[in-house]
């Protein structure tokens, strides 16, 4: 539903193409906030309940959320996504906070760093994936274990959040939050209801530089500085030649794959990118996302739709 994302209207509505956002606002009776949003973004986070909007510091690096009012989600309320307790002009951005150096967002999670090295979550802390309890607005992490001035990167996801930090040493520790069920895993094979310290020995003492998923809840894959790959979940899912889905709950380093620059997590796959610019990818190719890879036989029935459970070389996605 769009009528979420701050079109200033509290109907659903369908929008054909890309539009801006200023041009469902009326310039004459929002004029600050019209200036600000014309000239002064520079981020933004979607989650299903809203839109976040970051703007830069000719507008006090302020944080705006635009949302609807009593929507669900999976039969949830989604009231406590918002970040604000009135529901006036819900419709259209409202401020939320100032200072703000970065936003990360998840479904149901969110997490803003302030220049001033404090942090705000907010939330349904749903699996415990705050890390602190629930809140409707943003509220100050006043933890132990994490130290707000030497973050590095936040991961959010749905279910788990995943956490770099700067060591006193040049190094990195790494901590996760969230739940170890039926259906999840948090690469230790735990639940933990606050942060917990990621041993970097499982990931070969390398640092970690991006987490993602294929899922938000069971399905992660990691990149180090090194240029390795290291995953848990669903076995079918994360390259390692088993067609199976058992989850695979301790971390596991891909071995089939080195001089990794960059990844990305969609619906049921993993995209790497290697240094000499090939494309690799596992993982369900059902809208053939992944298109035909290196292997495949192509005169094969469905060959472009074909679920890779290794890791293949997907020409059609290089440039």
């Amino acid at each position: 539903m769009l009528d979420i994302y701050g079109i200033n209207s509290d109907k659903p509505s369908e929008i054909a193409n890309f539009k801006k956002l200023t041009d469902y606002l009326n310039k004459d009776e929002t004029r600050d906030l019209y200036n600000s949003l014309t000239e002064n973004v520079v981020d933004y986070g979607m989650t299903n309940s809203g839109l976040y909007i970051l703007t830069d510091e000719n507008d006090n690096n302020s944080l705006y959320v635009c949302t609807q009012k009593n929507i669900e989600f999976s039969g949830l309320p989604l009231e406590s996504e918002r970040g604000f307790e009135e529901l006036d002009n819900y419709n259209i951005p409202i401020k939320i906070l100032d200072n703000v150096k970065y936003i990360r967002t998840a479904s149901t999670n969110k997490f803003a760093l302030t220049f001033d090295n404090k942090l705000y979550c907010w939330g349904w802390n749903d699996g415990y994936s705050l890390g602190m309890n629930a809140s409707n607005v943003p509220s100050l992490y006043t933890g132990n274990e994490i130290k707000p001035s030497q973050i590095v990167e936040i991961f959010p996801q749905s279910y788990q959040t995943y956490i770099t930090q700067s060591a006193d040493n040049n190094g990195q520790t790494f901590w996760v939050t969230g739940i170890n069920h039926v259906n999840g895993a948090t690469g230790l094979d735990k639940t933990f209801n606050t942060w917990s310290e990621f041993g970097l020995n499982l990931l070969g003492n390398e640092h970690v530089q991006s987490v993602v998923s294929s899922n938000m809840i069971s399905d992660y894959l990691v990149l180090t500085d090194k240029g390795n790959l290291y995953a848990w979940g669903r076995a079918n899912m994360i390259g390692i030649g088993r067609s199976d889905s058992e989850i695979i709950r301790n971390v596991r380093k891909i071995d089939t794959m080195s001089d990794v620059v960059q990844i990305t997590g969609g619906n049921g796959f993993f995209v790497a990118i290697k240094k000499d610019g090939s494309v690799w990818g596992t993982g369900s190719n059902m809208s053939g996302i992944l298109g035909r890879w290196i292997g495949i036989d192509r005169t094969s029935p469905n060959s472009r739709y074909k679920t890779a459970f290794d890791w293949v070389e997907c020409p059609e996605l290089e440039l």
